[in-house]
């Protein structure tokens, strides 16, 4: 069986049309906000999963500490919990700042992070969690 071809300019495109779908879910609700920063999109939507609660890591950020550290932050406010989604390059340099984070009890807004690298090449999971405090 033939792997169908990988287009990096396909994978962009429905990248960025899920990316805008979550938008207009957290734009639509009465306890949704976004937060854009460094490549980073983090969106909450409200609902209580955590797969309702994207962050999407779309290159690498410049410094992935601050950026894991503020995903952290964004869920703790919202109180929900959320999941870090990154391929590729932004994968690669996500992935053991947000292994090496938080060593709070779980809690409602706990964070996964969900990351597959450069095709092919395996896939890699983490879990942090923050603590819990009202949205801004």
């Amino acid at each position: 069986m033939n792997r169908p071809a990988h287009d990096d300019r396909q994978v962009a495109r429905s990248l960025a049309s899920l990316v805008e779908a979550f938008r207009r879910v957290a734009r639509l609700s009465d306890r949704g906000w976004i937060e854009e920063r460094d490549h980073v999109v983090s969106v909450a939507t409200g609902m209580p999963l955590g797969a309702f609660n994207p962050t999407f890591v779309l290159a690498p950020p410049r410094d992935p500490e601050a950026a894991v550290a503020r995903i952290r932050a964004f869920y703790a406010r919202a109180g929900l919990a959320g999941e870090i989604s990154a391929s590729g390059d932004a994968a690669d340099a996500i992935a053991d700042a947000a292994r090496s984070g938080s060593t709070a009890p779980p809690s409602r807004s706990s964070t996964t992070l969900v990351c597959s690298r450069s095709r092919g090449s395996g896939s890699t999971s983490a879990s942090s969690t923050t603590g819990r405090s009202p949205p801004p």
